[in-house]
C-alpha cells in the first residue's frame, strides 16, 4: 500500500511537471489548436518572460499583448499538439533565444514568431484574450521552413 501511494504521488508531479496534457475544452485556438492562455505576475518565469507546457501558455503580465513572445509560445503549444520533433531545425541558430537555449524547437518558434509579426498579425489573430484581432492571415508553422 506504502508502494502504491509513493507511486501515485510521484505519477502526479510527473504530470502536472509536463504541463496541460490533454487540450482544453477552450475556445482558444491558434492555428485551429485548443489553448489555456494565463497571464502571470513579471518575474514569475524567470529568467523568460512566456512558457508553454502542453496546451497551458503564460505570459508575464508585462508582455500580455506582446505578439512576438505569444507566437513563439504558442508555435510550441502547435509542436506539442502535432508532436512534431523539428529535427529539420537542428543546428539552426535562434533568432532571438539565446544561445544556451537555442534548440531545434526554439529555432522554429522564434522564425514562426517572426513570420507572425512580418505579416502584421496581433496576438489577438492567435486567439490571445485581451488582444483585438487584425484580421490577417496568419503564416502556417508547417509553411515556415529552415533559412
Amino acid at each position: 500500500m506504502r508502494h502504491r501511494r509513493w507511486s501515485l504521488t510521484l505519477l502526479a508531479a510527473l504530470l502536472t511537471g509536463c504541463g496541460q496534457l490533454l487540450p482544453p475544452s477552450s475556445p482558444t485556438r491558434a492555428w485551429g489548436v485548443p489553448y489555456t492562455a494565463l497571464v502571470v505576475p513579471d518575474g514569475s518565469l524567470n529568467p523568460f518572460d512566456g512558457r508553454a507546457d502542453g496546451y497551458r501558455v503564460r505570459i508575464e503580465a508585462r508582455h500580455a499583448s506582446n505578439t512576438f513572445l505569444i507566437a513563439h509560445e504558442l508555435t510550441h503549444v502547435w509542436t506539442w499538439h502535432h508532436k512534431r520533433l523539428m529535427r529539420e531545425w537542428e543546428g539552426v541558430p535562434c533568432a532571438v533565444q539565446p544561445a544556451w537555449h537555442c534548440t531545434a524547437r526554439e529555432a522554429h518558434a522564434d522564425a514562426v514568431a517572426q513570420a507572425v509579426v512580418a505579416a502584421g498579425c496581433s496576438a489577438g489573430d492567435l486567439g490571445w484574450p485581451g488582444v483585438p484581432p487584425t484580421g490577417c492571415t496568419l503564416p502556417d508553422p508547417d509553411d515556415v521552413h529552415v533559412p
